[in-house]
């Protein structure tokens, strides 16, 4: 297990493990739960962009960007997040994640 979170804030989280650093910052493997406790926490933390979670039938994540304020409801971005063997996910979307 790791300890993570976003890069100035104080808040942490627990990982499984780690993917691959995306341009240098962490990628945590992660429960179900966290995945969303991190996404809630982006929503407190970011002032630009608002973000989604839902999850289908067989557990597949799905994230979507929102510009904050914005009065479309378009997805800036929109992002799928299959669970692992373990019902793990990679959280690989760009986020300033390190190790605490």
């Amino acid at each position: 297990m790791i300890r993570f979170g976003f890069d100035g804030d104080a808040a942490e989280f627990s990982a499984h493990g780690a993917g691959t650093p995306w341009n240098g910052w962490l990628c945590p493997i992660v429960s179900r739960q966290v995945l969303g406790d991190v996404l809630d926490r982006l929503k407190m933390i970011d002032d630009e962009r608002n973000v989604e979670l839902s999850f289908d039938a067989a557990g597949v994540a799905t994230v979507r960007e929102y510009e904050r304020g914005g009065d479309s409801r378009t997805p800036l971005g929109e992002f799928d997040i299959a669970p692992d063997g373990h019902g793990l996910y990679l959280l690989n979307l760009g986020l300033a994640l390190a190790a605490c």
